[in-house]
């Protein structure tokens, strides 16, 4: 399970991974899906989104 929480959200968002059965296609993203930027400095220490 992932928890997605977010201070200006109307609510929390509770992805259950476990329920979608294996061999089901991925949804195509839309617009206003949550979505996951990590930041990382690596050996440049300049901070980007991967």
């Amino acid at each position: 399970s992932l928890f997605v929480l977010d201070a200006d959200a109307d609510g929390v968002v509770r992805v259950d991974f476990d329920a979608v059965p294996d061999g089901t296609p991925p949804a195509d993203p839309a617009g206003d899906d949550p979505a996951l930027i990590l930041y990382t400095s690596g050996t440049t220490h300049d901070p980007k989104g991967v």
